[in-house]
C-alpha cells in the first residue's frame, strides 16, 4: 500500500516538473519574442 502510494507521488512531482518547465519555456520565448518587437519599433523608430 505504501509502495502505491510512493509511486503515485513521484509520478504527480514528475507532473509537476515536466508543467513547470513548459511554462518556464513558454515564458522564455514569450519574453525572447517581446524584446525581438522591441527592438524592431527601436530600429523603426530612431527617435524615440
Amino acid at each position: 500500500m505504501l509502495r502505491e502510494f510512493e509511486d503515485d507521488g513521484f509520478i504527480m512531482v514528475r507532473l509537476l516538473a515536466v508543467l513547470f518547465s513548459i511554462d518556464l519555456r513558454r515564458n522564455l520565448t514569450e519574453s525572447k519574442q517581446r524584446k525581438k518587437a522591441t527592438d524592431y519599433s527601436v530600429a523603426f523608430f530612431p527617435d524615440s
